[in-house]
């Protein structure tokens, strides 16, 4: 893996969710790596990418305004909300939560929601970085932040 091959990983990624943010869409789900090393970023051997499973995606073209599963898809993402899911007594308390947490994301702007996505890349940049080297973090990085960014 050389670092132009990772930089151009880097810039393919940047470049899909900086489309997708200028489009309303909030992807929730970009990372290079979970704890179990998996993605949702598939990486063919030229570098070129795809992202898959858009299931939990949020719209935000009617912003500020969230129905019940837009709510549900951007919290289920949420460390917090596993916990707090698993503790409900019942669906009614999760209603009660979706409903005073819509009220949080309506008050955040489309940057701050879909910045949450450059979170999860630099997230799964790193617990890649556990797995392959420390050395891909510096050219992802930059291929990612110059594509991102312009």
């Amino acid at each position: 893996m050389t670092d132009d091959l990772l930089e151009r990983i880097g810039s393919t990624l940047g470049d899909m969710l900086l489309r997708l943010h200028q489009a309303d869409v909030y992807y929730n789900d970009a990372t290079f790596s979970d704890p179990g090393g998996r993605s949702h970023l598939l990486v063919a051997e030229d570098g070129s990418c795809r992202l898959i499973d858009f299931g939990i995606s949020v719209m935000l073209d009617r912003h500020p305004e969230f129905s019940r599963e837009q709510v549900h898809n951007f919290v289920r993402t949420l460390p917090m909300y596993r916990v707090f899911r698993g503790m409900a007594e019942d669906e009614s308390q999760v209603d009660r939560f979706l409903a005073e947490y819509s009220g949080k994301l309506a008050a955040a702007s489309k940057f701050q929601i879909t910045s949450r996505d450059l979170g999860f890349a630099q997230e799964g940049l790193n617990l890649a970085a556990q797995r392959m080297g420390e050395l891909i973090i510096e050219p992802v990085k930059k291929g990612f932040i110059g594509a991102y960014t312009g």
